[in-house]
C-alpha cells in the first residue's frame, strides 16, 4: 500500500506542477488574450481579474498572489488604459483604494466569458459525477494546501 501511496503523490505533484507551468505560461495567456481582444501584460491581467469591486492595494496583491511593488506597477499601468481608478482611502490617508473602471469590468467580463467557455468546452464530454467529484476533491486540495504549513523535516508516519 506504501507504494501506491507514495506513487499517488508523484503522480498529483507531477499534475500540480503541470497546472501551475499551465497557468503560468505566456502561449496560454497570449491564446487567452487573443480569444478575448485584450492585449494587456499577464500580471496586469491577473490584477485585473482579482480585483473584486473596490479593494486596498494590499488586499489586491494577496488576492493575486503578487507581491505589492508588482501590483502597484501593474495598477498604474492599468490606471493608465483606464481600466482601473485608484482613490486615496477615505479613513487611511496611506492606503490606496482601486476598483475597475466600466470598461475595465467590461473587459474583466469579457475574458471571464473566454475562460468559461473553455473550460466548459474541456469538461464538456465529463460526466456530471466526474465534474462534481472533481470540484469537491480540487476544492479540498486547494484548501488543505493553504492552511498546511511547509515542514523542514519529514513526519513521522
Amino acid at each position: 500500500m506504501a507504494h501506491g501511496h507514495n506513487s499517488s503523490h508523484s503522480v498529483i505533484a507531477a499534475s500540480l506542477r503541470r497546472l501551475q507551468r499551465l497557468r503560468a505560461s505566456k502561449q496560454v495567456h497570449k491564446a487567452l488574450s487573443h480569444a478575448s481582444g485584450v492585449d494587456l501584460p499577464q500580471q496586469a491581467t491577473e490584477l485585473l481579474l482579482a480585483l473584486d469591486d473596490r479593494m486596498s492595494l494590499a488586499d489586491l496583491a494577496r488576492a493575486a498572489h503578487m507581491d505589492t511593488g508588482a501590483t502597484s506597477r501593474q495598477v498604474t499601468l492599468l490606471e493608465e488604459v483606464n481600466l482601473v481608478r485608484k482613490v486615496q482611502h477615505p479613513d487611511n490617508a496611506s492606503a490606496i483604494l482601486v476598483s475597475r473602471t466600466s470598461r475595465g469590468t467590461a473587459l474583466a467580463k469579457r475574458m471571464v466569458e473566454v475562460r468559461d467557455r473553455h473550460l466548459t468546452s474541456v469538461l464538456d464530454e465529463w460526466s456530471r459525477d466526474d465534474k462534481d467529484q472533481l470540484a469537491d476533491l480540487l476544492d479540498r486540495l486547494v484548501h488543505d494546501l493553504e492552511q498546511t504549513p511547509y515542514q523542514s523535516k519529514p513526519r513521522r508516519t
